[in-house]
């Protein structure tokens, strides 16, 4: 299971970090404030193919063949997503 979750330059978000996570996780905030992009963001680290799970990110977009674009801020040259799972694991994507 994921404990924490932080994401930098990922979709809208400059830096989020969301910790002690637990079976049950209920994001609220005003629309465009980062939800979806945390939960796509734990898709990523959490997935073994994390390609598709980016791709499965975008896929609802138009020009899914530069998906880097809707993934990696405006401005940023690239963007990084850590979970730590139960066992103290960092992955990192």
């Amino acid at each position: 299971m994921i404990r924490s979750v932080q994401a930098s330059d990922f979709r809208g978000l400059a830096h989020a970090q969301v910790d002690a996570l637990g079976r049950l996780v209920v994001l609220v905030g005003p629309n465009g404030s980062g939800k979806t992009s945390l939960l796509e963001a734990a898709s990523i680290a959490a997935s073994p193919r994390p390609a598709a799970a980016a791709g499965q990110a975008v896929a609802h977009r138009r020009e899914t063949w530069d998906f880097s674009r809707w993934l990696i801020r405006a401005g940023s040259e690239h963007a990084t997503v850590v979970a730590t799972l139960d066992d103290g694991t960092h992955v990192e994507r």
